[in-house]
């Protein structure tokens, strides 16, 4: 296991002013719930602060899997319009490895 942390941004533009921008991180060990089962957890999601000209972030800190990572973002207005989602995808914890000296007599 690792233990990484990164900011995610993502810039987000309304004709108004943006209500909520967030973002779902599903880690590699995530698989999306059988067919017909609703009720399957999802991963908990991201608020997005707004940092100035239409930008937003928030400090994920759960990247402690080898693999490659899935995040999508949302966002939607006050008049309770949503954005099309965006997905990215972020390699987390590079495995790491060491040199091996093996000695015969």
């Amino acid at each position: 296991m690792c233990s990484d942390a990164r900011e995610i941004w993502a810039q987000v533009q309304d004709d108004v002013e943006v209500r909520w921008a967030w973002a779902v991180v599903y880690p590699p060990s995530w698989e999306p719930p059988p067919p017909g089962d609703e009720l399957a957890a999802e991963p908990p999601p991201l608020t997005l602060q707004p940092r100035g000209l239409d930008w937003y972030a928030g400090l994920y800190t759960g990247l402690d899997e080898v693999g490659t990572y899935r995040i999508v973002v949302y966002a939607e207005d006050y008049d309770g319009q949503s954005a099309r989602p965006k997905e990215l995808l972020v390699q987390g914890c590079w495995p790491v490895y060491l040199p091996l000296v093996i000695h015969r007599y």
